[in-house]
């Protein structure tokens, strides 16, 4: 008789951190045992997914091995932390109810939970996956055309969480009791719907309605939808509840429709988003890489920056310059701007100006039924709202807001309870950069790695494209994107968003951060929230939160040359900044080189009227009143986006003496060293742009000029637009003078350039040319600081490297020379991610023992 080995039973206990939640990542784990015959349990908590496996050692051991490498797709992992405990004798394994537990209490066998410990396990929304999409095209399937399809892979998750752990009651769904089907489906471990959330069906989920102006009910159901997609087809504006809030939306190839749209929104120039039916529909207008597909069909869903393909738009002639008839043209009055090639099909007026064309693919049933049938194949899209106030998300500023814009509004009765604006994503040197966080990416945490400990920190970011940050231990919580606060009701949102994060992480920050800046509202918020909570009040220079924000999102400790290009940012000398080589640590920014200081006639005056920088630029040249007006006064550069040209004998000739009288005299004319203005100076100086009706506006055009240029001349950023033996704008563009500390950058050579060739060159050219003589004194300052001994890890970041013509010269340039090149990817490089930087700072110089500003 032979006799059996006992094997005995060995049990450990998981935590598993990061993004966890409403991933399928206990239906995974309950998998995995089944897999390996264990017996445990599996829970969610707030600060991830507990897990205890049961079994043979061998078996236990082997299925832990598989948590990292088969994980559900959606899932990411920060952290396995694994203990051993004693073996309790569990018969089977079971997913148990998520508990929530009060401060100082834990689990009834599990490790008590601190007040601070952040859960850093919130899912996104996620947008619509193959599965859902293949059934809600499937007529047998009883999912059918189901606006709300969803599955444990896709749907809302952030936007309709009330509170933490992630479970159906704690939801906006909670109030939507499921049918029998439904519910097997939600309560089966092996269904793709386990204990997905959002789950429902046509039967037990919201239901659509089309409402009018007023409030009343036009259509229900599917029928509303298709109601909708016939007022869209027949050139009409709908309003339409999303995920995130409310969008603005009309047929992409109606010009009279895309207008309305524009004139409603107050938004003449801004480029709109385009949601196109599928990757073909796409493919029709843009150049679209590998990665590009990949990331626009992404779970994320993003909006994605994206090359229209060439074509002859008749705009430029062969010389590359635009024919005096075309001068003074408003862009969208029947003529396409110079840069933009393709596009073909669809209205003029869906981009102006821009080289890029930002596209999406639906991420929702409710955006697929638009597109079926009869629909139209393109929409342009906007957030629902006036220019510079916050998107509408609750269904009441719906009805009060939307007056005389849409037709119609097509609701649903899933209550939005946070607005979340899309995501806006573009991809440079092969790799993808967030330029504005929202659906998709928030609140996934960025995982930081270095100076994981010390004090959390609330940081407010700046005015412009204001988003906050959460820091707390490793992990760094970036709100999603707010928008300037300027206006009031965004303040408002801005403030709502940090007491939502206090309340659904259960946060208590132990310091605000925010900028240096005396005037930002942002500034005023923090103090007055730090002032409320007892705690104290970090200020962090504007351009040494920029290259903190990169410096933790690539985990360097240290020292870095930070170049930091941007509009705005306010100095330790209490000058605008923007042009700027500075030594950074975390603690500290020293500036090493800026950009030589010249006065912005009118103050913000100047950044929407950037012929008053380029009257400034010349003037420092040495250019007299006489030569600086006949430099602006061709016909090509007195054009503005009234679309009238000014004769340069009355009001424009008045106003830039009146300006310069100004400057001289010191009234109002504070000093700048902003890359970004003379971006916009050398746009208003070619005729591209003189007066703009958003941010950023004149650079994106040089951009696109030179962009286009390029392509007509089948040239990149690695293809250098003369050949060897050929100057470019000028023997030395810049005058880097060393005598003094810090050195100072003079443009005056390449700025005399610019004014004498464009009498000779295509301006597409001299665009072009601008770009490679920036990157040029990038190159050229980095490796003479790096001969004096300064570090060779460079960071480069704000706004003017949202330039991917920009970016990718200097990016590979310095690379090329053996520097080690840093930027933001998942943070944005504009505004939008400096609240990252902030909150670090703030932290290492709480750690430091040092307070106040830095």
């Amino acid at each position: 008789m032979h006799e059996h080995a006992v094997v005995e039973s060995y049990s450990l206990k998981l935590m598993i951190t990061g993004g966890v939640h409403g991933a399928g990542f206990r239906p995974f784990i309950y998998q995995l045992a089944s897999q390996h015959s264990l017996s445990g349990w599996v829970e969610n908590t707030p600060q991830g997914v507990v897990a205890v496996f049961e079994g043979p050692k061998g078996a236990v051991e082997n299925a832990v091995a598989k948590i990292r490498t088969e994980k559900p797709p959606l899932a990411e992992i920060n952290n396995i932390e694994v203990m051993e405990v004693p073996v309790a004798g569990l018969s089977r394994f079971s997913i148990v109810e998520s508990r929530y537990p009060r401060a100082h209490e834990g689990p009834d066998d599990g490790p008590r939970v601190a007040e601070d410990v952040l859960p850093v396990s919130i899912p996104p929304d996620l947008g619509i996956c193959e599965e859902c999409q293949a059934e809600f095209q499937d007529p047998s399937n009883r999912r059918y055309q189901h606006p709300f399809i969803t599955c444990v892979n896709c749907g809302p998750r952030y936007t309709i969480i009330r509170a933490l752990p992630y479970d159906r009651e704690r939801t906006a769904m909670g109030r939507f009791e499921m049918c029998s089907t439904c519910d097997r489906e939600y309560k089966d471990p092996g269904n793709r719907r386990y204990h997905a959330e959002p789950v429902c069906c046509h039967d037990c989920g919201p239901s659509l309605q089309l409402l009018s102006l007023q409030g009343q009910v036009i259509a229900t159901g599917l029928e509303a939808a298709r109601y909708a997609r016939d007022l869209l087809r027949a050139g009409e504006i709908v309003a339409i509840k999303g995920i995130g809030g409310y969008h603005l939306a009309c047929d992409a190839t109606n010009t009279r429709a895309v207008r309305r749209l524009r004139d409603w929104k107050g938004r003449p120039d801004k480029p709109l988003a385009l949601m196109a039916s599928d990757i073909s529909e796409v493919r029709r207008y843009c150049m679209v890489s590998t990665i590009e597909e990949h990331l626009l069909k992404s779970p994320a869903r993003p909006i994605v920056l994206l090359r229209p393909k060439p074509h002859d738009n008749g705009w430029e002639n062969a010389r590359g310059t635009v024919p005096r008839a075309n001068r003074g043209l408003r862009p969208g009055n029947g003529r396409r701007p110079e840069g933009l090639t393709g596009l073909d099909g669809l209205a003029d007026s869906i981009v102006l100006d821009s080289p890029y064309v930002g596209v999406m693919l639906p991420y929702t049933g409710l955006h697929m039924l638009l597109f079926s049938g009869n629909g139209p194949h393109s929409l342009a899209m906007t957030s629902a709202n006036k220019e510079g106030e916050p998107m509408i998300y609750s269904d009441t500023d719906a009805i009060s807001r939307l007056k005389c814009g849409p037709q119609a509004i097509l609701v649903h009765d899933r209550e939005i309870l946070r607005r979340v604006d899309d995501s806006v994503t573009m991809t440079t040197c092969n790799n993808v950069r967030i330029l504005r966080r929202g659906r998709g990416y928030v609140p996934l945490s960025l995982e930081l790695g270095c100076g994981q400990e010390g004090a959390t920190v609330l940081a407010w970011g700046a005015d412009s494209k204001n988003a906050l940050c959460l820091l707390h231990g490793g992990n760094a919580l970036l709100s999603q994107h707010i928008g300037d606060l300027d206006d009031v009701r965004s303040r408002d949102e801005a403030k709502k968003v940090a007491h939502d994060l206090f309340s659904l992480l259960h946060s208590n920050p132990h310091a605000m951060a925010c900028d240096l800046h005396p005037g930002y509202h942002s500034t005023a918020i923090a103090a007055d929230m730090a002032l409320a909570r007892g705690c104290p009040l970090i200020q962090v220079q504007h351009h040494h939160a920029h290259i903190v924000s990169a410096m933790a999102e690539n985990g360097l400790s240290g020292e870095v040359i930070g170049v930091a290009f941007d509009g705005t940012g306010y100095g330790y000398d209490g000058t605008v900044w923007g042009g700027e080589f500075l030594l950074v640590n975390a603690t500290e920014a020293v500036r090493l080189a800026h950009l030589r200081y010249v006065p912005m006639p009118g103050g913000e005056k100047a950044v929407r009227e950037p012929w008053r920088m380029a009257m400034m630029h010349l003037k420092a040249c040495g250019f007299s009143n006489h030569e600086i007006e006949e430099a602006l006064s061709r016909p090509a550069v007195l054009s503005d986006p009234a679309g009238a040209a000014k004769d340069t004998h009355g009001c424009f000739a008045s106003s830039w003496r009146v300006a310069m009288q100004a400057a001289e005299a010191g009234i109002n004319s504070p000093l700048t060293s902003s890359m970004g203005r003379l971006f916009d100076a050398i746009s208003a100086i070619l005729g591209i742009r003189t007066i703009v009706s958003y941010e950023g506006q004149a650079a994106i055009a040089l951009e696109a000029a030179a962009q286009n240029w390029a392509t007509t001349k089948r040239l990149g950023a690695n293809h250098p637009a003369r050949t060897a033996g050929q100057r470019g704008l000028a023997e030395q563009a810049f005058v880097i003078d060393q005598t003094g500390t810090p050195w100072t950058i003079d443009p005056a050579p390449l700025l005399k350039a610019v004014v004498e060739r464009s009498r000779e060159i295509p301006r597409g050219e001299i665009a072009f040319l601008f770009h490679e003589a920036v990157s040029e004194v990038v190159i050229r300052i980095c490796q003479l600081l790096a001969d004096e001994g300064f570090p060779r890890d460079v960071v480069l970041s704000g706004g003017v490297f949202q330039n991917r013509l920009l970016f990718e010269m200097v990016y590979p340039g310095l690379r090329r020379l053996g520097f080690n090149v840093y930027s933001n990817w998942q943070a944005p490089i504009n505004d939008g991610g400096i609240a990252l930087g902030q909150a670090v700072a703030a932290r290492a110089l709480l750690k430091a023992g040092m307070g106040g500003r830095t």
